[in-house]
């Protein structure tokens, strides 16, 4: 298990761009967060079960496997639940509390096509939330 300062995010999403992005945020804190990237839904989820991390953000267009399925598997298995998941989408549907029912996500947050500094500033302060305010519910 990873200690109150070390904290583990898997990021599952198939750009480059945004994975650099949210690499440069947290290469400029001074926490011990690591990251690591995969960029398919199966490979992903193959990574979630044999690591362990203590958030997983999952965007929902993934090749092989799309993330609501891969939450889905993730969520409702005793073995991972109690890990958090952030479902990211380009468009963000209007019926979110069904679709966070239905996946066991944590938060679902609309993603820009390509990472602004605000969406990553945004999604900073929900990793910050979720990893060191320990919330007992969905955000």
């Amino acid at each position: 298990m990873t200690s109150a300062k070390s904290k583990r995010i898997l990021v599952i999403d198939p750009s480059i761009l945004f994975f650099q992005s949210l690499s440069q945020l947290f290469s400029s804190k001074k926490n011990a967060t690591t990251l690591e990237h995969i960029v398919d839904g199966k490979a992903g989820l193959a990574a979630a079960r044999e690591g362990h991390f203590d958030l997983i953000i999952v965007d929902v267009m993934l090749p092989r496997l799309n993330g609501f399925k891969l939450c889905q598997l993730l969520k409702f298995d005793e073995n991972f639940l109690h890990i958090p998941v952030i479902l990211l989408s380009e468009s963000q549907p209007n019926t979110s509390d069904t679709i966070l029912d239905d996946t066991g996500a944590n938060l679902l947050i609309k993603k820009p096509h390509a990472p602004t500094p605000t969406f990553i500033t945004e999604l900073d302060t929900h990793i910050h939330h979720i990893l060191f305010d320990k919330p007992k519910t969905r955000l």
